[in-house]
C-alpha cells in the first residue's frame, strides 16, 4: 500500500486530498494494470486514520468511504 500511495501524496497534508484526488490514483492504478482488489487494498490502509480525522474535526470528508 505504502508504496503506491506515498510517491503520490507525499508531503500533501491529510486535510488537502479530496474524493477526486484518491479517484485519480484508483485510476492511475486500474489504467497501470493493477487488478480492482490491489487498488481497494491499496486504499484500506488509509480507511482507519481518515475516520479518525473526521472525528476529531481534522477533515469534513473521509475521501476514502465508499
Amino acid at each position: 500500500m505504502v508504496a503506491r500511495v506515498l510517491p503520490v501524496f507525499e508531503g500533501a497534508k491529510v486535510s488537502a486530498l479530496e474524493l477526486r484526488d484518491f479517484q485519480d490514483l484508483a485510476d492511475r492504478l486500474l489504467a497501470d494494470g493493477h487488478d480492482p482488489s490491489t487498488i481497494r487494498n491499496t486504499f484500506m490502509g488509509l480507511r482507519a486514520p481518515y475516520r479518525r480525522a473526521v472525528a476529531r474535526g481534522d477533515v469534513a470528508v473521509n475521501p476514502t468511504a465508499g
